[in-house]
């Protein structure tokens, strides 16, 4: 390194993270609220499967209603975040008339 002089140690670079503002029950409430719209979600599925509108799609569900529908989760997202939301604030699933299974 230029100009450093022998012996001088080089010091580590701090740096500043925002501090989380949201207080725990803030956060509490929107894991409620996303709980409460997953299980919308599970209790509206079959509802859903017989809309030609939803069927063979991805869906996003914001306080118990269907806010975006895209054929491709990429899509969907790209979708939210554009209409100024966060994702992590929906409730996503894909509506088919078959149940699915993941293996991880």
């Amino acid at each position: 390194m230029k100009n450093k002089q022998v012996g001088e140690k080089q010091m580590s670079v701090l740096v500043a993270r925002p501090r989380i503002t949201t207080s725990p029950s803030a956060l509490f409430n929107r894991r409620e609220r996303l709980q409460a719209d997953y299980k919308w979600l599970i209790e509206q599925k079959k509802i859903l499967s017989q809309n030609p509108k939803t069927l063979n799609k991805f869906v996003a569900v914001k306080d118990k209603k269907v806010m975006f529908v895209e054929r491709d989760i990429e899509r969907l997202v790209n979708a939210i975040i554009a209409s100024g939301e966060n994702p992590n604030m929906f409730a996503i699933d894909f509506i088919s008339q078959h149940s699915a299974c993941y293996l991880l």
